[in-house]
């Protein structure tokens, strides 16, 4: 069968009609007979002639037609590509009929194939649809009822109440990752629920996800194997989509239906959604794993640890999720000449680059690791900002994981707002715990049992409610104490390249600072700054130096070098023609380079991709250890070929009075963005 995904309702409709003169002409040629094909238990396909007359051969919109005179009739053709979720304009269009229709006096019917899958996740939206209109109207429930009278008029099926209390609803790793990031996502997801459960006729579409799972595992056949497994992955993809619909319900006013942005605009709005989806894509049949709760009866203490990380049920601090200490051993660099307790790895650079010899102009450029309460305020003494200091510093943390400071959640693309949002719920879930538990948290730390070798351990932490804190908390202590700081949350994920949006960010905070501050601080988990002090001395050198400067090279002559200098000179082939092609290109590259040699006491960025080329080239061709060393290689290039980027956009920015954002010119260049996707460390 040929796959129509994507397909309007008025083309598909053009195929029906094209289909139906097909037929006719066939029924005419074999005197009033057809050939249709029938499919038997065992899937063969078994060829049977029967008699057809050509007025009763009719399209689905004819048939609807008829029916006019007898029953009043709203017939509508949304195309659902079978056995994927809807798409944002299935989801619309879904949307549009239940938003036209007074769902109190007037039936839905959906219909698909078998009246099966898609029929049912439809009956899902509808649902959800139908109750977030009556909660503008002022009448929904608190909660969408679990059973009894289903909405679309359908009897639910009749189980034991006992059973419905007692079955606990299933989850997995990735659905609680997005429950973490969205706003109520405990709430959200049990509405989801509530509306499957009331759905489940014909399929429960939570259910049949572990049904899936326990079918493949039950197989010896690969192909069938295979098949469950990638049922069972649709399902949990349309299970995940609809949360994400819920999600975005809950986030807009019925009232305004008509200026609210599209479903489409909210999820492509929030990058983190498209990381998850693509976690789900690389995880596969792992990702089919329901997250288990301890249900034991006999446990002899209420501190057994895979009781309490099996029983957690906070909005961020969920089932099967441990809190793990952010500090560790050998975080220090040792290479470091200044050390302060509690802001490991704390170094400070002038904040100019000296190309000619310029001294500096009294401002500095701060990197650290994530400091504790007394770490944070010696770290503001040794830059003078402390109570009676005469220095204003601007502290950025580049944390996208939410911290207190004891977890670790990474997801590409989240913004801010939801990252400090998760703190403040996990600061809540911590709370409880610690209540829950008299005095003690559940801490997981890493242990190097042997050189290279480390094992998780769990420990008993006491605590107090004063000692719980989110990072926004510590800075508004210490500024209430006198100390002259101005926080703010700027979320890059490590070992990535900051999005164009973060980025865009980063240089107004730079130029914000640059008003007020002697210092600019920047602070992620290990104070590795993850490359992001380069951007910030890119954006001060373009700032403070001339063209006469930029033309002052300190490096030789390319031309006779061996091939591992010009490696560690950054003369990649996708560099070379970067710069090849950016207006400023040379001299952005320099900048940069400049700016990256400044702060080599942590990393040095050119080093770090030739190491992963060698152990990329000496890794076995084809192996799972080859392919996740090319993957962190290329990610330093990409981030190496991004700040030369950012550091031409500063050029044009300041020769040429451009006031476009930086993700803005970046789309109007797009050869720049195609370069920067190449995977390659030639």
């Amino acid at each position: 069968m040929k796959d129509y995904g994507g397909i309007s309702a008025g083309r598909l409709e053009i195929l029906e009609d094209r289909l139906k003169n097909d037929i006719i002409a066939e029924v005419n040629s074999f005197q009033g007979r057809i050939l249709l094909h029938t499919e038997n238990a065992d899937g063969s396909v078994v060829p049977v002639w029967d008699e057809a007359d050509p007025k009763d051969i009719a399209v689905p919109k004819e048939i609807m037609s008829a029916q006019v005179d007898k029953v009043d009739i709203a017939y509508t053709r949304i195309p659902i590509t079978s056995e994927r979720p809807p798409d944002f304009t299935d989801i619309e269009a879904l949307a549009d009929v239940v938003i036209r229709t007074d769902s109190e006096r007037t039936p839905i019917v959906l219909n698909c194939q078998l009246g099966r899958g898609r029929s049912t996740v439809a009956a899902i939206v509808v649902l959800l649809l139908q109750e977030w209109l009556k909660s503008g109207r002022g009448r929904a429930h608190a909660r969408t009822p679990r059973r009894g009278t289903s909405m679309l008029s359908v009897p639910s099926r009749e189980r034991e109440r006992d059973v419905l209390e007692t079955t606990p609803r299933l989850s997995y790793q990735i659905i609680n990752n997005l429950l973490r990031v969205i706003r109520r996502g405990p709430d959200v997801k049990r509405i989801v629920d509530d509306a499957i459960d009331q759905c489940d006729q014909f399929m429960n579409l939570r259910e049949s996800i572990e049904d899936a799972r326990l079918r493949a595992e039950g197989v010896a056949d690969e192909q069938q194997k295979k098949r469950f497994f990638q049922i069972g992955l649709h399902n949990l993809r349309k299970y995940f989509e609809l949360i994400v619909f819920q999600n975005f319900l809950m986030e807009n006013d019925p009232d305004t239906v008509q200026t609210f942005a599209s479903f489409e605009e909210f999820v492509k709005s929030r990058p983190v959604i498209a990381t998850f989806e693509n976690e789900l894509r690389v995880e596969g049949a792992k990702a089919l794993k329901p997250l288990e709760r301890s249900e034991r009866e006999d446990v002899a203490f209420a501190d057994d640890i895979n009781y309490v990380v099996g029983n957690r049920s906070g909005s961020v601090l969920s089932a099967s999720t441990i809190l793990k200490s952010d500090f560790f051993s050998n975080l220090q660099k040792m290479s470091l000449p200044e050390r302060i307790d509690g802001a490991a790895n704390f170094r400070r650079n002038p904040l100019t680059l000296a190309f000619a010899n310029q001294g500096s102009n009294g401002k500095f450029v701060c990197g650290s690791g994530m400091p504790t309460v007394d770490g944070l305020r010696r770290a503001l003494a040794r830059v003078d900002a402390a109570p009676g200091g005469n220095n204003i510093v601007f502290w950025t943390s580049l944390r996208e994981e939410p911290v207190l400071p004891l977890t670790n959640v990474e997801a590409t693309g989240i913004t801010t707002d939801v990252v400090e949002a998760m703190e403040v719920n996990l600061k809540k879930d911590i709370e409880r715990e610690m209540i829950q538990f008299d005095g003690r948290v559940l801490l997981h730390d890493e242990v190097e049992t042997q050189p290279g070798s480390f094992t998780i351990t769990a420990q008993w932490e006491p605590v107090t409610l004063q000692d719980i804190m989110t990072p926004r908390d510590v800075f508004r202590l210490v500024m209430e104490e006198g100390y002259k700081v101005d926080y703010a949350r700027l979320a890059i994920t490590d070992e990535q390249a900051p999005l164009p949006d973060a980025l865009d960010q980063l240089v107004h905070r730079v130029e914000a600072g640059l008003k007020v501050a002697g210092d600019l601080v920047f602070n992620c988990q290990m104070g590795y700054v993850r490359a992001n002090l380069k951007f910030c001395d890119v954006t001060v050198a373009l700032e403070n130096e001339d063209e006469s400067t930029y033309a002052t090279s300190h490096y030789d002559s390319v031309d006779g070098s061996y091939e591992e200098e010009a490696y560690l000179r950054g003369e990649y082939k996708i560099i070379l023609q970067l710069v090849g092609v950016l207006s400023y290109g040379k001299v952005a590259k320099r900048v940069t380079d400049k700016a990256i040699d400044a702060m080599a006491d942590v990393q040095n960025l050119r080093k770090a991709i030739f190491d992963y080329k060698l152990k990329v080239d000496a890794s076995d061709a084809g192996s799972q250890k080859q392919k996740k060393l090319m993957d962190l290689g290329v990610s330093y290039l990409y981030r190496y070929g991004t700040l030369i980027v950012l550091a031409n956009y500063l050029i044009e920015r300041q020769k040429h009075n451009i006031d476009s954002s930086f993700p803005a010119w970046l789309k109007e260049h797009r050869e720049i963005t195609r370069l920067l996707g190449r995977r390659s460390l030639d």
